[in-house]
């Protein structure tokens, strides 16, 4: 099997000159179900910004948006801030002072892929204001197509990485109860879920971490099974002390079982000669 990851590469086309650019760069991503994060900068191409505003389409049956991001903005202060209008997009904002030079991180925005296409962002009612006591209106301008290339790599043939689980308990969590806290990761395709057994035939539970214990008192073999996206497992086993106690009880009975029923099985051999 192989995968290809989605490799973006940007185009830009000026028919006439711009007085700022808003330039969008993208984070590689494995397949369609990754996130991809593509981050907007702007490039006041020589002049000094301190206003822009516009509205950032893009196509919902490619990508699906999960969380936009401003916390690094270069904008002090949002007239609308960054969000989804359905339609796109918008956002407003200022930053007294002004803003020069290239790669000012505007915002962020965070897609789910849905299809592996070529994908188009437009920019509409866009404008940038300058910086020099009249708010002159400027043109802004977008490079708007992200080309998808594939590219090979190899396949995810690897597990999880090996991880171990910690029993604890805390007055903040669960009101006291005990449980149970385990996490690794998966550097191909990443981790896609866990599952917690309890005890050697237990039900098993698909879950998270912590894991709020069934069994409070802690005497059954707990067994975590973390899955990659390419269904691999990796197994973690917990024996607690009072597991320890309880199957060492078990296999005592068991050997003195056996020994019993070898015993009885001769005595019953030498009577029946």
């Amino acid at each position: 099997m192989r995968i290809f990851p989605l490799v973006f590469v940007f185009f830009s086309f000026a028919p006439f000159a711009y007085a700022a650019e808003l330039n969008l760069s993208a984070s590689e991503i494995l397949r369609v179900g990754s996130s991809v994060v593509i981050t907007a900068t702007l490039d006041t191409l020589d002049e000094k910004i301190n206003a822009l505003e516009g509205a950032l389409s893009y196509p919902k049956e490619y990508l699906m948006l999960r969380e936009i991001r401003d916390g690094n903005s270069v904008i002090n202060f949002w007239v609308e801030r960054p969000h989804d209008a359905e339609d796109a997009i918008r956002f407003s904002g200022i930053t007294p002072g002004g803003i020069s030079g290239e790669g000012s991180e505007v915002f962020t925005l965070v897609f789910e892929v849905a299809r592996v296409e070529d994908v188009h962002f437009e920019l509409e009612h866009a404008k940038a204001y300058r910086n020099d006591g009249e708010g002159t209106e400027v043109s802004l301008r977008l490079n708007n197509t992200i080309r998808v290339q594939e590219r090979d790599v190899e396949e995810d043939s690897s597990l999880p990485e090996p991880f171990v689980i910690s029993l604890a308990s805390d007055e903040a969590l669960f009101e006291g109860q005990r449980f149970i806290v385990f996490a690794t990761q998966d550097k191909q395709s990443g981790i896609e879920h866990y599952e917690v057994c309890e005890g050697i035939l237990g039900r098993c539970m698909r879950t998270e971490s912590p894991f709020l214990l069934e069994n409070q008192k802690s005497n059954s073999l707990i067994t975590v099974r973390a899955y990659d996206r390419e269904g691999h497992v990796r197994v973690a086993r917990l024996f607690t002390p009072e597991a320890k106690i309880r199957y060492s009880f078990y296999s005592i009975f068991g050997i003195l079982m056996f020994v019993s029923a070898g015993a009885y099985a001769r005595r019953k051999s030498a009577f029946l000669a």
